[in-house]
């Protein structure tokens, strides 16, 4: 039983049941890709226990810790987690001029494999946080040069 996913969600498995979503938590040890058939199924999973199961898309949830010191050697202030970034939704943290995105600041952390060649589709939240975060970074390096210029802030 994954109790990750029961402390985070609690009722998850009931709600995913209930709609026929299948739920297998056996280990596996290897995704193989297979040739196209008439079920649009384009990947086999091995199981730790020599079992296979062919399907057309997975979904999981891949453990995340902090690789480095870089963020809390700023001086940034980290989620009650303890693993992400505290930022706001524009992406701005606790330290002046330090902006965060993606996987730094967010628990998105499902990978979603799409295997059906019709419809090829990956959905990144580092791309689209970090876009905004661009866009934020330009505004905030904008009023900088105004108050500078204006005299109201001087470095």
């Amino acid at each position: 039983m994954n109790t990750t996913i029961l402390a985070t969600y609690p009722g998850a498995f009931t709600l995913l049941a209930a709609q026929s979503i299948p739920i297998d938590q056996r280990t596996i040890v290897r995704l193989e890709k297979i040739p196209a058939n008439a079920n649009n199924e384009t990947m086999q999973m091995v199981f730790k226990d020599g079992s296979k199961h062919t399907t057309n898309s997975l979904l999981w949830r891949p453990p995340f810790n902090q690789t480095n010191f870089f963020a809390k050697d700023l001086g940034l202030a980290f989620n009650s987690n303890n693993l992400t970034i505290r930022a706001a939704v524009n992406g701005s943290t606790s330290v002046k001029g330090v902006y965060s995105a993606g996987d730094a600041s967010s628990n998105l952390r499902s990978t979603i494999i799409e295997g059906r060649s019709d419809f090829r589709m990956t959905v990144s939240n580092a791309i689209g946080t970090g876009n905004g975060v661009a866009f934020t970074i330009v505004g905030d390096l904008a009023l900088d040069d105004a108050k500078i210029k204006s005299g109201l802030e001087s470095y």
